[in-house]
C-alpha cells in the first residue's frame, strides 16, 4: 500500500491516481525521469513542439517557399502571399474598413492578392522581366498558376530552379513593399528601376552560393 503525501496540485494528484497500489519498488535500481514523448526518453524541443501544436498536411508548394539558399523576409512575405494572408485592400474592406479598394501600382483595378500577384500591369512587366532573365521562355502567369507551375516545374534543387524560385521570392517581397512605400510613404518606384533592383538582389545571393555546375545554362545565368 502506497502511502502519498497530500497532493499539491492537479498533476500530483494524477499521478497518484494513476499509480497501481499493487505497484513494487525495485529497491536495485534508482528512479529516473523519462520523457515519453520521445523514443528515446530523452527531452528535445522538437518532441515538446510537435505535442503542443496541430500538425497540418504539407502543402505542395513548401520546398519552393521554405528552401536554404532562400532569403529569410522573402520567404515569410511569399509564404503569406501563398496563404491569402497579407493586409490587402479587398480584405481590409472585408473587414468593415473604409479603404480605397483600388491598386496603388496600376491605379485601374481593385486590389487583392491574385490583382498583385501578377495581373497587375505594373507587377506583370516585373516578373516577366524576371522569367526573361531565368531564360524562362513562357506567358506571366496569375498567382494561382504560378504556384501551380512552381510546384509541377521545380521539384529538384538544381542551380537553374534554385534560381527561379528565388527570384519569386524576391518578385514577391519587393512588389508588396513597393505598395506598402506608396500606401504609407507616397514614394513611387518606376517598374523598370525596381525589376532591375530585383535582377540586382537575386545575383548578389547567387554569388555566395558554392558547388556550381559549370554547364552553359548556369553560365547563361549568371551572365544575364
Amino acid at each position: 500500500m502506497w502511502r502519498w503525501p497530500r497532493p499539491r496540485n492537479a498533476i500530483a494528484k494524477e499521478i497518484m491516481a494513476g499509480t497501481s497500489p499493487d505497484l513494487t519498488p525495485n529497491i536495485v535500481i534508482s528512479d529516473s525521469v523519462r520523457w515519453t514523448l520521445n523514443g528515446s526518453g530523452k527531452f528535445t524541443l522538437k518532441s515538446a513542439w510537435n505535442a503542443l501544436r496541430t500538425v497540418y498536411p504539407v502543402v505542395p508548394w513548401a520546398k519552393g517557399v521554405w528552401f536554404s539558399h532562400n532569403v529569410s523576409r522573402w520567404a515569410f512575405i511569399e509564404w503569406l502571399t501563398f496563404l491569402g494572408r497579407l493586409f490587402t485592400k479587398d480584405r481590409l474592406l472585408s473587414w468593415g474598413l473604409g479603404v480605397n479598394a483600388t491598386c496603388v501600382l496600376c491605379c485601374q483595378e481593385d486590389e487583392s492578392h491574385e490583382h498583385l500577384f501578377f495581373e497587375c500591369d505594373y507587377s506583370r512587366y516585373v516578373w516577366t522581366r524576371m522569367l526573361g532573365k531565368n531564360t524562362i521562355v513562357r506567358p506571366c502567369y496569375g498567382l494561382a498558376r504560378e504556384i501551380d507551375w512552381l510546384c509541377t516545374h521545380m521539384r529538384a534543387d538544381s542551380y537553374t530552379q534554385r534560381t527561379y524560385k528565388l527570384s519569386l521570392a524576391a518578385s514577391i517581397y519587393w512588389i508588396w513593399r513597393e505598395r506598402n512605400a506608396r500606401v504609407f510613404k507616397g514614394i513611387n518606384t518606376s517598374a523598370e528601376s525596381l525589376w532591375s533592383k530585383i535582377a540586382d538582389e537575386v545575383k548578389a545571393c547567387m554569388c555566395s552560393w558554392r558547388r556550381i555546375k559549370p554547364n552553359d545554362e548556369n553560365r547563361l545565368l549568371v551572365r544575364s
